[in-house]
């Protein structure tokens, strides 16, 4: 989307910038005139678009890499980002393999208490019915 509209609105302006310029040098507007300034104007819209899709491959992800899948995060060390994790719910903090900051659900297993924030905790693995991870706290 946003190639396409690149070059529609450099071409636009730069069509409508030549037709205004060929129509003042000469007195009127003859036919032939519409395909010299639609060369230029394309021209121009080519170029603009070069360097708009380089600038928005630097803020998007266009290799394919996307974010990790949940079950990859199994094994990840965090921290407990929620007030307190037990063996209910919780919430932690955990870096993906790419260094992205992501916040995970969990529970601990219902006999190893509660963990409060900012604990060390390690993703054991996760559950498909409840969706949340087994959490182990890290000791170190």
């Amino acid at each position: 989307m946003v190639v396409w509209l690149t070059l529609f609105i450099f071409t636009g302006f730069s069509g409508l910038f030549f037709n205004r310029v060929l129509q003042v040098r000469t007195d009127g507007y003859p036919a032939w005139f519409f395909p010299l300034s639609l060369l230029p104007a394309v021209a121009i819209g080519l170029a603009a678009v070069k360097f708009v899709a380089r600038a928005v491959a630097k803020l998007v992800d266009v290799g394919g890499r996307g974010a990790p899948a949940r079950r990859d995060l199994s094994g990840a060390v965090g921290v407990v980002a929620s007030p307190m994790l037990d063996g209910k719910f919780g919430e932690v903090r955990v870096r993906d393999p790419r260094g992205n900051e992501l916040i995970v659900h969990g529970h601990l297993a219902e006999d190893d208490g509660k963990l409060k924030q900012g604990d060390k905790v390690v993703l054991i693995e996760l559950d498909n019915e409840s969706g949340l991870f087994h959490v182990a706290a890290l000791k170190e």
